[in-house]
């Protein structure tokens, strides 16, 4: 078993819940932060196209993070629901009068207008005669429905536009990541060290509005997408208290749902070998990260201006950089790499 479908099994085989004791949870943590730190390769490498605003990052240190949104595979961090189960889970709710008539109880902080709104509502719906409620039930699911379809639109654009990412691979020598991703070989490599991230906020005792997590993980490849039925059912009843100004403690199934949803992609993207290093922060301070490279890889095609800034970059943070090429008496599709003396 190849240590992603040790993740796989690990991670995605594990659900752990909002309401899960702290200790559970705290242990689940640092076995999973083990795994990957064990599992982190040496090096892992970044591709860059060659324009200025690429430049002037390498030249800070800086490596930007982006949102799902703008990546090239139309199904990142693209999940699928279960239709049916999250319609009979309303349906059953829906029919269960008396725990609708105990919803109240949980309803805190709430002003006596909307509260009274609240009794009032119940009272109808406990005095409401069968036939009535059945009627009620058949007229108020399209309206469920409709509802849910947004809901599922406005997960989606949370997942794709909230948590901030940034990918790495862990094989410098592939021709096809030079391609898609280095402007077909006229762009450059960068090679970072990860074994020093630290997670901060992990290890810090004063909780603020700043709080995050830069974690890097490996990805996972399956022939199918990430099944969020729990997550969407979490976002919905999120946003249905939300709207009714109700404080109600609503569970998430499985608090790390919305990572997977970012780690699994399609077998197709294999080739990859990707890791991502995620924040979920909406502070536009967590969009880039302070990182020196270890040395600097040279397109095939680079154009000698690009190669004229990468041999300054690399005298000034005084690191190796090579300059990939191919081997004509060699039979195999294979790119090498040769140091440059500076």
């Amino acid at each position: 078993m190849s240590f992603r479908d040790e993740f796989y099994e690990n991670y995605f085989g594990t659900k752990i819940a909002s309401n899960t004791p702290a200790d559970i949870r705290k242990e689940f943590d640092n076995k999973i932060d083990a795994f990957i730190k064990i599992n982190t390769p040496k090096s892992l490498f970044k591709f860059y196209s060659s324009e200025q605003k690429n430049f002037e990052s390498l030249n800070n240190n800086l490596i930007y993070l982006n949102t799902a949104q703008n990546f090239n595979d139309i199904f990142d961090s693209c999940f699928y629901v279960d239709d049916e189960k999250i319609s009979n889970n309303f349906l059953v709710g829906l029919s269960d009068r008396k725990r609708i008539a105990n919803y109240k109880n949980f309803c805190n902080n709430i002003s006596p207008e909307a509260l009274k709104m609240i009794d009032n509502a119940v009272n109808q719906i406990k005095n409401m005669p069968q036939n009535n409620w059945k009627l009620f039930i058949s007229s108020a699911f399209p309206m469920f429905q409709t509802s849910y379809k947004n809901i599922i639109f406005k997960a989606e654009e949370y997942i794709k536009t909230v948590p901030k990412l940034t990918c790495f691979t862990e094989d410098v020598t592939s021709v096809l990541m030079w391609s898609h991703y280095a402007d077909k070989h006229k762009g450059y490599a960068l090679e970072f060290d990860f074994s020093d991230i630290q997670n901060y906020c992990a290890i810090c005792t004063n909780k603020c509005k700043n709080e995050h997590y830069f974690q890097l993980y490996p990805v996972v490849y399956s022939d199918k997408r990430f099944e969020a039925t729990d997550f969407v059912t979490y976002y919905l009843n999120c946003n249905l208290c939300a709207n009714c100004s109700l404080e109600v403690p609503i569970f998430n199934d499985d608090i790390y749902s919305l990572y997977k949803i970012l780690l699994l992609k399609n077998k197709n993207w294999e080739y990859e070998k990707e890791w991502r290093l995620i924040t979920i922060s909406t502070n536009c301070y967590f969009e880039r990260i302070n990182k020196k490279p270890k040395a600097i890889y040279i397109g095939v095609n680079a154009a000698r201006e690009t190669v004229k800034i990468l041999l300054e970059v690399a005298k000034k943070f005084e690191i190796p950089i090579y300059k990939m090429n191919y081997d004509y008496s060699n039979p195999e599709y294979k790119l090498n790499m040769n140091l440059i003396k500076k």
